[in-house]
């Protein structure tokens, strides 16, 4: 299967959540599934600049071409861009995966949800893809 990993990029610490992503990334490609993070894939870790109108229409083609979306959320404050990826993902049918600090109460978000992963440290991330 094929996850594509959403999650807030401005107002983001690039490092941490390049570090980030990175950790959850490598778990689900340790179950022989692939992943497709924009900044790494489409961005070339962000050194390729795309206007904003062309980062939301090849996210959405990468939504379509994936299986599940995966939403890493770290932060109360509110993405657009991810909104609009989960938005399109779950009007296609797609699974979502929340990813999520345990504190953060999203109910919307929540309720859309297939699976809900609850973390306080990127340690505590447990990604079983054989229950999604």
């Amino acid at each position: 299967m094929r996850y594509y990993i959403a999650y807030k990029f401005l107002n983001s610490d690039k490092e941490i959540l390049k570090k980030n992503l990175g950790i959850i990334s490598d778990m689900i490609e340790k179950t022989g599934n692939t992943t497709c993070i924009f900044y790494r894939d489409l961005q070339n870790r962000w050194t390729i600049s795309m206007l904003i109108d062309q980062v939301i229409k090849q996210a959405f083609i990468e939504v379509k071409k994936s299986d599940v979306i995966l939403a890493f959320i770290e932060s109360e404050e509110k993405s657009e861009g991810m909104l609009l990826e989960i938005g399109y993902a779950k009007a296609l049918g797609k699974k979502l995966v929340l990813v999520i600090k345990r504190w953060i109460n999203l109910r919307f978000l929540r309720s859309l949800a297939d699976e809900i992963i609850e973390f306080d440290s990127i340690e505590d991330i447990k990604i079983n893809t054989d229950k999604i």
